[in-house]
């Protein structure tokens, strides 16, 4: 199951849906009861090594069909030798690089880019009762 979720969450990510895969992660442990203890699907898959993710989904794939096909941002990825913390952009961390280096994925310019753009709600004080 975990690597059905982190294949879909690829996709979402290549699509521009999800902005980052720590954003994924935020939403599925406090959102939907992913285990907090492992991080999110996306941190658990850079721990357990995305050739394996990878693997697992083909295995998926092989024996289910269409529907099961392996994200090309994940076999990007896996081509590369990135983890999916190179996508996040943070700068402070030894395992990212601030780019993916990957088609499709979204580059850590890019992505500030779009929060940027991103308006913001008016305060209380501006809302009309």
């Amino acid at each position: 199951m975990h690597a059905a979720t982190v294949n879909e969450a690829a996709k979402i990510l290549a699509e521009g849906i999800a902005q980052r895969p720590s954003d994924i992660d935020v939403v599925l442990v406090n959102g939907y009861g992913y285990p907090a203890w492992r991080g999110g699907p996306m941190h658990e898959a850079d721990r357990i090594g995305l050739p394996v993710v990878l693997e697992r989904v083909a295995r998926m794939y092989e024996a289910d069909g269409p529907g099961w096909e392996p994200a090309p941002l994940l076999q990007e990825m896996v081509a590369a030798g990135k983890r999916f913390a190179d996508l996040n952009g943070y700068s402070d961390s030894p395992h990212t690089s601030g780019h993916s280096g990957c088609a499709g994925a979204p580059s850590a310019s890019r992505i500030f880019r779009r929060a940027a753009a991103v308006p913001t709600s008016p305060s209380p004080s501006h809302i009309e009762r």
